[in-house]
């Protein structure tokens, strides 16, 4: 049989334990004092501490829709685009029946 050497004892390096505990609490005080420097930032662009906008995903499609309407009303009516200069605009349809009439032989 083969003789069992002792084992070593167990020490951790001092050393490195402090350097690597007191690097963490360096890093935590950096992001704890820029989280400070942004949030105080913040608030002098927003004193009324709410979002800038609010808006929730029923309004953008509710004023989407509306967008929608009133361009489609737009394309769908005639009128003066100028009247000093003798422009006008006729619903898209018409537009579109004359485009294919003269462009026929």
């Amino acid at each position: 049989m083969t003789a069992r050497t002792p084992q070593e004892d167990d020490v951790l390096p001092a050393r490195r334990v402090l350097l690597v505990g007191a690097l963490g609490i360096v890093i935590t005080l950096l992001v704890v004092g820029a989280s400070a420097l942004l949030l105080g930032r913040e608030r002098v662009l927003r004193p009324a501490g709410g979002p800038a906008v609010e808006e929730s995903l029923f309004d953008a499609a509710d004023r989407a829709t509306r967008l929608t309407a009133r361009k489609r009303q737009l394309l769908d009516s005639a009128g003066w685009v100028d009247r000093e200069h003798k422009v006008a605009h006729i619903p898209i349809q018409d537009a579109m029946d004359l485009v294919v009439e003269r462009s026929q032989p």
